[in-house]
């Protein structure tokens, strides 16, 4: 019953984008319960189920099928998207043209997701990749009013068809060694096609991931999509990419150690840069986006690591790797959800996505607060919350590698760096937007009550997904289990997790405690009357424009990285004796869309004009040239 129920599952996704009011959030709600009965059904199968039926289209299958991994990659598959149906519901009033736009494509987006997951053949594959790419990018493109929106999703869409483009190149070689385009594994393949059809799958694959340097697409479509939108596009979609490299991972049989070692380098490049990237945003939205990037690369860190496990044998490298890719999946789409949402709520509030503009926020807005506060806790990775987890199972690994290979070892300081970047962009988001006194005197307030209740079910999911470690150990054990054809030693005999558990919750309960304590000590409930005045510094008439703003709070760190984050600054000219108002202000540049990408395009374009005097509308040279590729083919073959 698990394929059945997945596959109706889809249905409802699709259909949820149908109707108007409040239908359509229950029908996503339902597709995604149903879909959760369906993975509950499948722990039971087997073998595993599959479908395998004609398919009228040349050359294509209707073949699907569950196991273990796609089990895992389909939880927040079902989870977040439909929690983002109700949170939609409420971001946008029912007759809102933006809501009436991405109504539909919301819907259609998570069902394709079900069929990539699902797909064990390549047409269907590709039919569902594309289906996913055109969704999101009529999701992205809602608010097309705007200039930026639109460049945006222009560049997003260039972007996935260049890794579509990859994907048909890589089954178009395997169908030529195999015959076949059903998605088996496949033995004997000549190393030189290996190579191409594995750097194929890691470009196609690594641009939907958003791992640097392909990641120039993700932070501009992420920050200027609607924030649930934005929530679905890096908590789930980015996993597709992550899940299309271990699919193939398992497909392609052993492959090389230099395969896990360009993992294990791209993903650490890609977590730091992504990190200290996030730092220098002062765009909230902007600051998230490149947080997915970073943490992808520590999914991708994991993946490299598995795979070096199974070239030089090492079966507690692959387990460790393995499971802690898919324990740091599930934990970001879980944070990652719940930041943007409370991000739309900041926003839907202030009317603004600039930090340096916020503050003072968690008077007026407490539930938001927490619900951040909590978010930002996991993001850093910090104990006692569910971000730590995974990290903690990749440490692990990285430590052992150290034991007698050695070189894999050498990702460990770039993962802790990740973590103190990532935890000060956290400090900067926390303490701009919630802290301090407000910068403006706007008064905002707490989201509707479905808002508020989306982001508290994410924010208990956080908190329960750390004495939960135990429950999901066997889960992670079958998964494992898909990159091996021996028995794989068990994340219990691997590492403590009970007590690592049990530390955690210690510490938990220690920090509420002392929280409790301070807020009952003596003093704390005098009133404002009753206290002096902060000195002021000797400044007569203190205002909220003197406290730092995150900007300055990040300043020093966005040093350290100047030449790579192409930092720009405006400093202001203060001249004469009543000099006009200016600003001192940073700018980041993205080194890949504005330094690369962009100067490329424009060298193609002026370079490609040329062309224009071929289009003549004289029939004479169109059969001309229809003559000339002729004969170019018949001398070519």
């Amino acid at each position: 019953m698990s394929l059945p129920l997945l596959l109706a599952s889809a249905c409802l996704f699709a259909l949820s984008g149908i109707p108007r009011g409040r239908l359509g959030p229950l029908m996503a709600v339902a597709a995604g319960a149903t879909g959760l009965g369906g993975l509950a059904a499948g722990l039971g199968d087997v073998p595993a189920a599959s479908i395998d039926l004609a398919w009228a289209v040349p050359g294509g299958r209707f073949s699907v099928a569950l196991d273990a991994l796609g089990m895992a990659f389909l939880l927040p598959v079902l989870v977040i998207p439909a929690l983002g149906s109700v949170y939609g519901h409420a971001y946008f009033p029912p007759d809102h043209p933006t809501f009436r736009r991405t109504r539909l494509a919301f819907g259609a987006l998570p069902a394709c997701m079900v069929l990539i997951v699902l797909a064990r053949h390549a047409f269907l594959l590709l039919v569902a990749w594309e289906g996913m790419a055109l969704a999101a990018f009529f999701l992205l493109a809602a608010d097309d009013h705007d200039a930026s929106v639109r460049a945006s999703s222009w560049v997003y869409l260039v972007a996935t068809h260049i890794g579509t483009l990859c994907f048909i190149a890589a089954f178009g070689m395997l169908a030529h060694h195999t015959g076949t385009l059903a998605l088996d594994p496949v033995q004997g393949l000549p190393i030189p096609s290996l190579r191409w059809i594995a750097v194929l799958f890691l470009v196609g694959f690594g641009m939907k991931a958003g791992i640097m340097p392909l990641h120039f697409w993700l932070p501009g479509a992420h920050a200027n999509a609607p924030s649930h939108v934005s929530a679905v596009m890096s908590g789930v979609v980015l996993n597709m990419g992550v899940y299309g490299l271990m699919r193939m991972s398992t497909l392609l049989g052993q492959l090389p150690t230099t395969m896990g070692g360009i993992l294990l380098a791209v993903g650490a490049v890609s977590a730091v840069l992504g990190a200290a990237f996030s730092v220098a945003q002062s765009d909230l939205k902007r600051l998230l986006a490149y947080s997915s990037v970073d943490n992808m690369g520590i999914a991708v860190m994991g993946l490299g690591l598995a795979l070096v496990g199974r070239a030089t044998g090492r079966d507690d490298l692959l387990a460790l790797g393995v499971a802690g890719t898919v324990w740091h999946v599930w934990n970001h789409s879980l944070f990652k959800a719940l930041l943007f949402f409370s991000a739309g709520a900041v926003v839907h509030a202030t009317g603004t996505r600039g930090m340096d503009l916020m503050g003072g926020l968690a008077r007026t807005m407490p539930v938001t607060a927490v619900t951040t506060f909590v978010g930002a806790v996991a993001l850093a990775g910090l104990p006692p919350l569910n971000g730590f987890l995974g990290e903690f199972v990749l440490y692990s690994g990285l430590a052992r590698s150290a034991t007698d290979l050695g070189w894999p070892a050498l990702a460990t300081p770039a993962l802790a760096m990740t973590g103190a970047l990532a935890a000060v962009a956290m400090v900067k988001v926390y303490g701009g937007a919630f802290l301090g006194v407000p910068r403006r005197s706007a008064e905002a307030h707490d989201p509707p009550l479905p808002m508020r209740a989306t982001m508290a079910i994410l924010a208990c999911a956080c908190v329960l997904m750390v004495p939960s470690a135990v429950i999901l150990g066997p889960v992670l054990d079958r998964v494992t289990g898909t990159f091996a054809v021996r028995p794989l030693p068990s994340l219990a005999t691997l590492l403590p997790l009970s007590k690592v558990t049990l530390l955690m919750l210690a510490a938990a309960g220690a920090s509420l405690a002392l929280v409790y304590r301070m807020r009952r000590a003596p003093g704390t409930s005098e009133t404002a009357d009753n206290l002096g005045e902060t000195w002021g510094c000797g400044y007569i008439l203190p205002s909220p424009r003197r406290q730092y703003t995150p900007t300055s709070l990040s300043e020093w760190l966005m040093g350290l990285f100047r030449g790579i984050l192409s930092l720009r600054e405006f400093r202001p000219s203060i001249l004469g004796i009543f000099p006009r108002r200016s600003v001192f202000a940073f700018a980041v540049a993205d080194p890949v869309l504005d330094r690369a990408a962009v100067p490329a395009i424009g060298v193609i374009e002026r370079s490609a004009t040329w062309l224009r005097r071929t289009q003549q509308g004289n029939v004479q040279a169109y059969v001309l040239y229809i003559v000339l590729a002729l004969l170019g083919l018949l001398w070519i073959g």
